[in-house]
């Protein structure tokens, strides 16, 4: 039997390096252990869940952009990536 499962982790903290964005405004705020969100996923695999979102601001956030308008998440998207 093969199992599959999706993680959002949203930006976590692991060898993070500076030619890929790490003094990013996304990095600048609370970063997730990558620990913490292998720990979830398994969680979430021996659940039988599809889809873990990892943490209550990844998963307000992710449920968010669901109700804002797509400009917004675009210009607030790319604010984040400066």
């Amino acid at each position: 039997m093969f199992r599959r499962i999706g993680v959002r982790d949203g930006t976590t903290g692991q060898h993070l390096d500076p030619r890929r964005g790490a003094g990013s405004r996304l990095f600048r705020r609370g970063v997730m252990d990558a620990g913490r969100v292998a720990r979830a996923g398994h969680d979430g695999l021996r659940r039988g869940k599809t889809l873990v979102i990892p943490g209550l601001r990844n998963r307000a956030l992710a449920f968010s952009v669901r109700l804002s308008p797509r400009v917004l998440v675009t210009r607030i998207s790319g604010y984040m990536q400066t």
